[in-house]
């Protein structure tokens, strides 16, 4: 009975222990998966951080950006408003420097375009090319002489520099509303491939969180399970170690109640005044007869 016993004890002892061995190396395996999970979660970490960090100096200078447009705009339409001014008060001043001056000076100036443009593209009579040089000529002092009217007037002078001023002024806040603009739209090309690569980030993160949460899990459960194991394993070495002195003590106790039979019959043959042989005589000395 015993025998059989410790047959089957011994048969799952074994299944235990290969079921331990199978546990110990999930854990094992499990191990590996949750350093390469938390190694990789790290790096996520750090490259949203850097894309995080890249995001808000873009959205910063965007800001800065707004900011420079809308300062340059106030500057452009102030200056669009002193311009409108300026160039009336400039009219004004010319008018009045001009005013003995008929037709005024634009209208002297077109009817000059026109007669060089009637000089030069069409064939004049030797009469008619004279007129026409004597009147070119005649318009052109008269010009020079409005204009130089105009420019020797230091009021005049002072509007005519207002009038580039402002232009100036207009063109620069013109060439900066462009240039931000620019710079605007590159930072909207870099945000729109930036925000999906986050967006990816923080999905395999999540993803990443996930598996990790569920590989503690089953790690907690398999440590739980490798622990009953490993008792239960200590439990059958107990129970098995007790069958197996208990069987040798069984065993050693059958030998010696046979030695005794066998002494017994050995010591009744030598009372019957019977030849005994010397292994006999052997046994009775171990069986303690003599």
């Amino acid at each position: 009975m015993v025998p059989m016993l410790l047959d089957e004890l011994r048969k799952k002892r074994e299944q235990y222990k290969i079921e331990l061995e199978e546990r110990i190396k999930v854990l094992e395996d499990l191990k590996q998966s949750i350093e390469k999970n938390v190694q990789r979660r790290g790096e996520i970490r750090k490259e949203i951080d850097e894309l995080l960090g890249r995001i808000r100096t873009l959205l910063a200078e965007k800001e800065k950006l707004r900011s420079t447009i809308s300062e340059a705009r106030a500057r452009k339409d102030n200056a669009l408003k002193e311009l409108s001014e300026a160039r009336e008060a400039l009219r004004r001043r010319e008018k009045e420097l001009l005013r003995d001056v008929r037709p005024d000076l634009p209208q002297l100036k077109r009817k000059l375009r026109r007669l060089e443009f009637v000089y030069q593209t069409r064939p004049l009579t030797p009469e008619k090319d004279k007129e026409y040089m004597e009147k070119i000529l005649s318009l052109r002092a008269e010009i020079e002489e409005a204009e130089a009217r105009i420019e020797g007037d230091p009021e005049y002078q002072r509007l005519r520099e207002r009038v580039d001023e402002l232009s100036r002024v207009i063109d620069e806040a013109n060439s900066a509303i462009k240039e931000a603009i620019k710079r605007l739209n590159e930072i909207d090309d870099i945000l729109n491939e930036l925000f999906p690569q986050l967006d990816r980030l923080r999905q395999e993160s999540d993803l990443l969180f996930r598996e990790f949460r569920t590989m503690k899990e089953e790690q907690r459960r398999t440590s739980y399970r490798v622990r009953e194991l490993e008792k239960t394993l200590r439990d059958y070495d107990q129970i098995i170690t007790e069958l197996e002195r208990r069987q040798r003590s069984r065993r050693r106790s059958e030998v010696r109640e046979d030695l005794r039979k066998k002494a017994q019959e050995i010591y009744n043959k030598f009372l019957q005044g019977k030849p005994i042989s010397e292994e006999e005589l052997m046994i009775l000395r171990r069986a303690g007869f003599i």
